[in-house]
């Protein structure tokens, strides 16, 4: 276990800090807790196959991060930075992509049933 520390990227304040044995089981930690993540800096983060159902991802950055996997059911992802995340198989079911960057983003085997994109940059038509 060591200590793990999620900052905002706007400001560098810190979310949260926990003892985890990976930065990916803080966040979990998070969603589950119902600690909003709103404007975390997880550019580049290893968060393959991580449970985010319901998680608060509001204007988050995530552009680079790896959610092969994910389960990102109903999340809240409204504004945020997805730009050449892996996606791959990720389960974005229900969840809010309003005006979220998917620029480059991998969602080869996503599912986004009932996704809101409204606005969502970077789609293919």
């Amino acid at each position: 276990m060591s200590n793990q520390t999620i900052r905002r990227w706007d400001n560098g304040a810190i979310i949260y800090t926990g003892e985890h044995a990976t930065l990916c089981e803080a966040v979990e930690h998070c969603a589950r807790s119902g600690v909003s993540l709103r404007r975390a800096d997880l550019r580049v983060a290893d968060l393959d196959g991580a449970d985010l159902r319901g998680a608060d991802l509001r204007e988050a950055s995530l552009d680079g991060a790896s959610l092969r996997g994910a389960d990102m059911y109903g999340a809240d992802l409204r504004e945020a930075d997805l730009r050449e995340a892996d996606l791959f198989e990720a389960d974005l079911d229900g969840a809010d992509l309003r005006q979220a960057d998917l620029s480059e983003a991998i969602l080869d085997g996503a599912s986004l049933r009932g996704a809101d994109m409204y606005e969502a940059m970077g789609l293919a038509d």
